[in-house]
């Protein structure tokens, strides 16, 4: 292995733009960013639900069945509801908060029915929504973008509804609900952790990575969340004059034929630079590519990773990203 040129630390990289979280999560609460939140509605909580006093609505909630980490949700009846309670603490950050915010909703339905969703007060006959949500085919509904109404309170946002709007009986099958919105004019980034994948042959032994060369070899450092912008600090040592490049992607547009239609900035570091490095990705990202500036072949060792502020926690050599799903 060739030597390791001593300790080129490297500081750099500041992409200072406004943050959007998409995607993904598990059953527990992802935490509230600065200036944002994020945050998965607790399914098992259908237990705790009130009597429902809707004129001409029927009083019947959907069924509730556990099944692994999903639940199953049954209706059979037209504008019957589904109600899952927001904790107090949610309800605090949702009334503290004006802008538009999005969900995402890890589910299906058999069959695809139409289905419309906001959050509200069950237990009122009127002026009971404390926001829009749109409506249609369970499938068409999945994200979408919520909008305060004036009706807006903690009572009226204190219930995700979930309502049928159709004589059928259908199974709702729900893995996870999300709620969250980006940071106002900036603002913290969700990744905690990120995975280091090889690609175009690049190679892993000794705590090091071989990269570059005439195939451009190159690490997939692929985070836990996606986001449009962030600030981030590489320590790395790399041997000879060698420069790293830096590239943001997302890993559902590679390879890319027009990489810059997505965004990507390659940045070339060299020796002990520390300038800021400024990058303008023109969409949603969730990894970075981590190469040679030219054709040479390197031996790269990435220390530590830090997303505005927060050390990212790696697992290194997580495989061909051939492989990545």
């Amino acid at each position: 292995m060739m030597k390791m040129r001593k300790y080129a630390w490297l500081v750099a990289l500041l992409l200072a733009m406004s943050l959007t979280f998409i995607g993904c999560g598990d059953d527990d609460d992802n935490g509230t960013p600065p200036g944002g939140f994020d945050f998965n509605l607790d399914l098992s909580a259908n237990d705790t639900l009130p009597v429902q006093d809707q004129d001409g609505w029927p009083n019947e909630i959907a069924t509730a069945e556990q099944e692994g980490n999903a639940w199953k949700f049954t209706f059979d009846k037209n504008n019957q509801r589904l109600l899952i309670p927001l904790t107090e603490e949610q309800v605090v950050i949702l009334n503290d908060w004006s802008d538009p915010f999005s969900i995402k909703i890890k589910g299906s339905a058999a069959p695809d029915t139409d289905f419309r969703y906001h959050l509200g007060d069950p237990n009122v006959g009127s002026n009971w929504n404390g926001t829009s949500g749109p409506a249609g085919p369970f499938s068409s509904i999945l994200e979408g973008e919520f909008e305060f109404s004036d009706n807006k309170s903690a009572a009226t946002l204190g219930y995700f509804i979930l309502q049928q709007r159709a004589e059928a009986t259908t199974v709702v099958t729900i893995e996870s609900i999300r709620l969250y919105a980006e940071a106002s004019g900036g603002g913290g980034v969700a990744s905690t952790s990120a995975k280091l994948w090889l690609g175009n042959g690049a190679t892993y032994a000794n705590d090091t990575y071989t990269v570059g060369g005439s195939a451009y070899k190159e690490v997939v450092v692929v985070f836990n969340s996606e986001f449009s912008g962030f600030e981030v600090e590489i320590e790395f040592e790399i041997d000879g004059t060698a420069g790293l490049n830096i590239s943001p992607t997302h890993t559902n547009k590679l390879p890319w034929t027009n990489a810059n239609s997505y965004g990507e900035v390659g940045a070339a570091m060299y020796g002990r630079q520390t300038s800021p490095q400024t990058f303008t990705p023109s969409l949603m990202i969730d990894s970075m590519k981590l190469s040679r500036s030219n054709a040479a072949e390197s031996q790269l060792k990435i220390i530590s990773i830090k997303v505005n502020g927060t050390v990212i926690e790696l697992t290194h050599d997580a495989g061909n990203f051939d492989d990545f799903e």
